[in-house]
């Protein structure tokens, strides 16, 4: 019997230290959790400054061309900050800079803000803090360089040969001396080899002229046959600087 009572008094001393351990610690735990939730809260707040910040940065830079922007961005931020998060105090702009030589950068937009942040935890821990935002970046006005505008005579190379093309009805340009361009043309009476071997000309309309009709063509290297009215046949090659034609070489 002696025994039994023994056990049974070490089993309620077991359970009553848990007890004990159990009413100290669990509040320990919770306001653990909330401190730390709180700490957790600010850096987001933290967070939704610098979104803030480059958000109405962007805005600014935008609307710079039309008026001085950064004015109402900094008023923008300020009110943003205080309504995004409950811990935010207070709210003040510290530094305005507008279009203006700024860390080696021209045309330079730059706000700075100050955050107070205040937490309510049991403990007081880190329940205060102050954070600085800053953003910067250039407004959408352009670049200003000392420099003339090339002329067309700059663009071109004034060693490089001349090319020639036929605006018309070319469709390459050509060297100096090409045998193309001293081809003659060939009298043929249009038939349906003619029709075959050669593309009517868009220019004369050759295509719609009838068979036995007399048709000029460039034997080696044209590609259609000409009504001798047609202006590819009269029409003088005009020369131009290489660089200054875009079309297929050939």
């Amino acid at each position: 019997m002696k025994r039994v009572h023994m056990k049974e008094r070490i089993l309620k001393n077991i359970s009553g230290s848990y007890l004990v351990e159990g009413a100290i610690c669990l509040p320990l735990f919770i306001i653990g959790i909330v401190t730390f939730l709180s700490v957790i809260l600010m850096y987001a707040a933290v967070e939704n400054a610098n979104y803030v910040g480059a958000d109405e940065m962007r805005r600014a830079m935008a609307e710079a061309g039309v008026f001085p922007s950064h004015i109402t961005a900094s008023r923008r931020i300020k009110n943003r900050m205080m309504e995004y998060s409950h811990l935010v105090e207070s709210a003040s702009i510290r530094d305005l800079r507008f279009r203006t030589e700024y860390m080696g950068i021209d045309e330079a937009i730059a706000i700075s803000a100050d955050m107070e942040l205040r937490a309510s935890n049991p403990m007081n821990f880190m329940s205060s803090a102050r954070y600085r935002m800053s953003v910067m970046s250039r407004a959408y006005v352009g670049r200003k360089r000392p420099l003339k505008p090339a002329t067309d005579g700059d663009m071109q190379d004034k060693n490089a040969a001349g090319v020639y093309v036929f605006p018309k009805r070319g469709e390459k340009y050509h060297r100096d001396g090409c045998t193309f361009m001293k081809a003659g043309t060939v009298t043929r009476s249009l038939d349906p080899y003619v029709r075959k071997q050669y593309k009517g000309c868009p220019v004369c309309r050759s295509g719609r002229a009838k068979d036995g009709t007399t048709v000029y063509i460039f034997p080696k290297y044209g590609e259609g046959y000409h009504l001798k009215s047609c202006g590819v046949l009269s029409i003088k090659s005009t020369s131009l600087s290489l660089k200054s034609v875009s079309l297929k070489s050939g």
